[in-house]
């Protein structure tokens, strides 16, 4: 028997990312757009970082580092969302599931779904450090990615929230919204700085 090879997701043509989402059944969740959305943010911010400090300044070197870190990071993650995706929709489609699994599935769907999340506020907070040696030649690109990544947290956070709904989730809704909150927190902080310093730099309104 051939074995069905599939593709990471970041190995896909865009096309084909954008055909399995766009129709009444899709083969990948919000979550996982919203997590692809945030690697292009952040390759946006590391082509910012490449062209304005030299490569031998290892505070520049430490800073490329960690932004392919968390790339490596989301890139396993969208996949591990995939995964997630399509388990919790079998569960939830089968009649033969009990109430537990449809439980354990959708429980597990948040630990990608925060990982996730935690990698985009370091990716977040990681602008904000470095926006200060910026080149004024590619500031917009540091501002634009750093709007994608602030975007796909958002994405992710309605997708928390939606499944935090359902009142299989009761017994865990608190402690994972409180942990939302916490997360929402450094987000805002780091963004508000960014646009702080966008706007001084005339971009924005």
């Amino acid at each position: 028997m051939r074995e069905t090879i599939i593709l990471k997701l970041v190995d896909q043509p865009v096309a084909s990312v954008m055909e399995q989402m766009g129709h009444p059944s899709p083969e990948l969740g919000g979550s996982s757009a919203a997590i692809l959305a945030g690697l292009l943010g952040l390759s946006m911010v590391r082509m910012a970082l490449s062209v304005s400090a030299s490569h031998h300044e290892e505070r520049a070197r430490q800073a490329l580092a960690d932004v392919d870190g968390l790339a490596l990071r989301l890139s396993v993650l969208a996949d591990d969302d995939r995964t997630a995706f399509h388990v919790y929709l079998q569960a939830m489609k089968s009649d033969q599931r009990v109430e537990s699994e449809r439980h354990a599935a959708a429980l597990a769907t948040f630990n990608a779904l925060f990982a996730a999340a935690e990698a985009l506020v370091a990716a977040l907070e990681l602008s904000e450090r470095m926006a200060e040696g910026i080149a004024k030649s590619v500031e917009s690109d540091l501002f634009g990615g750093a709007a994608l990544l602030d975007a796909s947290f958002s994405g992710l956070a309605f997708a928390i929230e939606t499944n935090l709904r359902p009142e299989r989730m009761a017994a865990e809704r608190q402690t994972l919204t409180q942990r939302l909150v916490s997360l929402d927190a450094k987000r805002k902080k780091a963004y508000g700085l960014i646009t702080k310093r966008a706007g001084a730099a005339g971009f924005g309104s």
